[in-house]
């Protein structure tokens, strides 16, 4: 699987030779060398950061498909012509009940030694609890990760859906200083 392994093979950082693709990396990437050390945050409103082009398809891990089983799911949509593929941390299917998922962090250095593309989290289904998506989004910055899904509603406790698990305006603005913080103190910056 040339398109998703490994990263040094070809050479190439960017894979699959787009060059819309590598204008994306390199608007959110961090300071190892792939990109210009920006971090991507997408909400459900939105996307706040530098990227020139629009996002691909984000494969997100199934909660019980094993890493190898995930990156075949990521080149079945390169093989088909898409090459702007992210890889999404969602969290895994254990034994713990305390949280929806388990969001197992590792996999965000263990991908981006892996495979080119780049891998986002998302800590909003990843524990299915409001307290802990801040928390997590931190984690998640400091693991490297190229950037973040997070639940945003005005007003979460009456959202039609995954309320209990958005944050308000507030709560996003103050995750978001934080993770600035934690971003500067690791020689990455935050779109």
């Amino acid at each position: 699987m040339p398109h998703v392994r490994d990263r040094s093979r070809s050479g190439e950082e960017s894979g699959g030779g787009s060059g819309g693709w590598q204008r994306h990396r390199e608007g959110c990437s961090n300071a190892s060398g792939r990109g210009n050390g920006d971090l991507t945050t997408v909400t459900k409103h939105g996307v706040s950061g530098n990227r020139e082009t629009e996002s691909g398809p984000a494969a997100a891990n199934g909660p019980s498909a094993t890493i190898d089983e995930w990156l075949l799911a990521a080149e079945y949509i390169l093989n088909e012509g898409n090459p702007n593929v992210m890889l999404c941390e969602r969290g895994i299917r254990t034994f713990e009940t305390h949280t929806r998922f388990t969001l197992p962090l590792a996999t965000v250095p263990y991908l981006q030694k892996k495979t080119h593309l780049p891998v986002i989290v998302d800590p909003s289904h990843g524990t299915g609890h409001t307290y802990l998506v801040p928390a997590m989004a931190a984690a998640s910055v400091a693991a490297g990760c190229d950037g973040l899904i997070v639940e945003v509603h005005p007003s979460p406790e009456t959202a039609s859906s995954d309320g209990y698990q958005s944050l308000n305006f507030a709560q996003f603005q103050q995750m978001m200083t934080d993770c600035r913080k934690i971003a500067e103190a690791i020689g990455r910056s935050l779109g």
